[in-house]
């Protein structure tokens, strides 16, 4: 003998099924009211007061994005905890706790997980950076009051705390610098290690790396200035070029390799690939490839032409060689 089951047994079992599902995927929150105030996701713009003078034209997706904007106006906050504390307005935060610990900055626009997080203390964040933008994950990432930054890289000026007028892009390019401005670094780990030097700039991968405090310095080539830490006022054009200066200052070097060995003398100028390149003197001039090349310790130096004085004594010599010049093809011309 064949059995069935009701039909309203049936439909009971449906219902719950549908009940329970909905439960254990739990719902979506959201949230619209009559100031264009958009929210999605639990506590999404959760401080919004619908009855007193809130926010206006505010858009949260995530869970806790924009959660404690009461009179913020035009922020667009995506991703969990975006935009977090964020009270100011015409802020975007992309990515998960961007722009989280900024309480009272404006314009600011972070996209990647961690961007321009900010700074807090054991009474929550204390952020108030302004007109920011970072782009990469953790880029900017412990600004506190920091502003008019552009950080274009993962953790591009990552360390970046009171530093302002700064434009980092690469990544990790000027991963440290703390209070350093009117800085510009292009390319990988450029100025990787600045923390307060002001007014430099430095182009190419790795350039300006080990710059800590020195300033007004350009670099521009792979791995140029690499070593400099608190030398001022030197211009490095060229792959290598015054590699391992140091603490030297005002010095021009133009080539690949150009004053590559130079640490600490001053005011000398090298144009052409491996110019001074063993130079440790002052105030030499070399134009030409390998012109002055292994001058190690003299100074006063001036030689024209390819590889003109090429090897030299540790001694100061006053003579100057210009071929096309003399009276007699490579005849040195004695300087007063």
């Amino acid at each position: 003998m064949k059995t069935s089951t009701p039909c309203i047994l049936l439909s009971f079992i449906a219902l719950a099924s549908v009940v329970f599902s909905n439960q254990a995927h739990g719902t979506c929150p959201e949230t619209c009211d009559d100031d264009a105030n958009t929210g999605v996701g639990f506590s999404a713009l959760r401080s919004l007061d619908p009855f007193a003078n809130s926010g206006l034209y505010n858009t949260a997706v995530g869970n806790l994005a924009l959660s404690s904007d009461v009179s913020g106006d035009q922020n667009t906050a995506v991703g969990g905890r975006a935009a977090l504390e964020v009270t100011g307005s015409d802020n975007t935060a992309i990515g998960y706790y961007s722009l989280g610990n900024n309480k009272s900055g404006v314009e600011n626009t972070a996209m990647g997980s961690f961007a321009l997080h900010g700074s807090f203390d054991a009474n929550g964040a204390t952020s108030t950076g302004s007109y920011n933008t970072a782009t990469g994950a953790y880029a900017m990432f412990s600004d506190s009051t920091g502003g008019s930054n552009t950080a274009d890289g993962g953790r591009a000026l990552y360390f970046n705390d009171t530093g302002y007028l700064n434009v980092a892009v690469g990544a990790q390019a000027m991963y440290q610098n703390r209070d350093g401005h009117d800085n510009t670094a292009a390319g990988v780990e450029a100025l990787h290690e600045n923390t307060s030097g002001v007014g430099n700039t430095a182009l190419g991968r790795a350039a300006l790396f080990n710059n800590g405090q020195g300033g007004s310095n350009t670099a521009t080539g792979l791995q140029s200035l690499y070593s400099n830490t608190n030398g001022y006022y030197n211009v490095a054009d060229g792959s290598g070029a015054l590699y391992n200066n140091v603490t030297g200052g005002s010095n021009t070097a133009v080539g690949t390799n150009a004053l590559e060995r130079n640490t600490s003398s001053n005011f000398n100028a090298a144009f052409g690939t491996n110019a001074l390149y063993y130079n440790t003197g002052p105030q030499n001039t070399a134009i030409g490839e390998n012109a002055l090349l292994q001058n190690i310790g003299g100074g006063n130096n001036v030689a024209v032409g390819f590889q003109q004085a090429k090897i030299l004594p540790p001694a100061a010599i006053t003579s100057l060689s210009v071929p096309a010049c003399s009276a007699k093809p490579g005849m040195p011309i004695r300087l007063p």
